[in-house]
């Protein structure tokens, strides 16, 4: 019984390839396509990417939250007042929804950043990125 619990306690000899410092031969590297650390860089890059982007698309709904606090448009109407307003709310939303359509969609990494990229090219606050130039 004693001999169970000291081989639970060793690390294995040089022979074992599980062990660090082995001169066992060790398996040639897999090819780049089948490569677990280059689908880990793209990853990587893609989420570094996504992140970006992520930043991007919260700094237009701030914008767009600015433009609709300093919006001075005069109402004609209750319903035309209303549909400013709800215009407002979409304008405030869309970068969000956008960014959850896009992930939703989207299946292949590629895909989901030319979504978010025209994205990030369409949903331009411009009533604040223009409003300071008048």
């Amino acid at each position: 019984m004693s001999d169970e619990h000291e081989e639970a306690l060793s690390w294995g000899d040089e022979r074992d390839p599980t062990f660090v410092s082995s001169k066992v031969a060790k398996p040639a590297k897999p090819s780049a396509a089948t490569d677990p650390v280059a689908r880990t860089a793209m990853s990587s890059a893609l989420l570094i990417f996504y992140g970006a982007l992520a930043g991007v698309y919260v700094l237009y709904t701030v914008g767009w939250v600015l433009a609709a606090l300093g919006d001075t448009t005069p109402s004609v109407s209750v319903f035309a007042q209303l549909m400013h307003e709800f215009g407002l709310f979409c304008a405030i939303a869309a970068p969000a929804l956008w960014a959850i359509a896009v992930f939703v969609l989207a299946r292949r990494p590629a895909t989901r950043a030319a979504g978010l990229a025209i994205g990030a090219l369409v949903l331009v606050p411009w009533p604040f990125v223009l409003g300071g130039l008048t």
